[in-house]
């Protein structure tokens, strides 16, 4: 007798679990049925979310271009992201809802303060260099090679390629103002513009880890259109 379907035909591999034919399938669906429940679901794709998005930085950078105002609040949400937003594909993922006004608040808010923070810093550092002067030489009366007339020579001679066709020795030689440092230095920082010339990424973790609206210079909009009128 098959040992599943409870039946007497001819019995096909017959040694632990007894079955047939018919037998044989029921085996064999119950074990597929099995397989695909054990399968792990499908990872859906995450949504786009507005902190991290270009949306937001395009709509900051609009804030810092003064294109939106910052320090009046905006009497027609819905109409200033229709004008400015609507037909933007950055913005396909945001369409106008009942968070928008609450966001573009935040936003004004932000870019304000970030701005104010940087003029209080630009302000504080002309008035603390008014009481001591950049030095040109460090504690070890050393002359440094920030903003030297070396550095400046040879960051032009390297934008000209003048490294991939010279050695170090006759870039040392080829101005006057690196005789001030020794051979060995001058190497060394033509070593370190190379690296720093070389394109460097950023991990996913550093780009989200800032939740300042960091702006998007390359899509600014400043000089191309107008600033909004905040009308009802």
């Amino acid at each position: 007798m098959c040992a599943l379907c409870k039946c007497r035909h001819i019995q096909i591999i017959s040694t632990t679990n007894v079955a047939c034919v018919a037998g044989w399938s029921i085996y064999v669906s119950q074990i597929t049925a099995a397989s695909f429940c054990r399968m792990p679901p499908k990872k859906k794709q995450k949504k786009e979310t507005w902190a991290y998005s270009e949306a937001k930085s395009i709509m900051a950078q609009d804030m810092m271009d003064g294109i939106v105002p910052v320090n009046e609040t905006i009497k027609n949400p819905e109409r200033l992201y229709e004008e400015l937003y609507a037909n933007r594909p950055e913005f396909k993922e945001f369409p106008y809802n009942k968070n928008v006004p609450a966001r573009i608040k935040t936003l004004q808010s932000t870019v304000l303060k970030v701005g104010d923070a940087a003029k209080t810093d630009s302000d504080a550092l002309i008035h603390d260099r008014a009481l001591n002067p950049q030095s040109a030489h460090g504690y070890n009366g050393r002359i440094l090679w920030k903003d030297s007339d070396a550095d400046a020579q040879l960051k032009t001679a390297m934008a000209k390629g003048d490294h991939l066709t010279m050695t170090a020795e006759e870039l040392y030689k080829s101005d006057p103002s690196c005789s001030a440092f020794s051979q060995t230095r001058f190497a060394k920082r033509i070593d370190q513009l190379k690296h720093d010339a070389k394109p460097h990424g950023m991990t996913p973790g550093q780009i989200r880890c800032s939740k300042l609206p960091a702006g998007n210079k390359e899509k600014s909009r400043k000089g191309i259109i107008g600033a909004y009128k905040n009308e009802e």
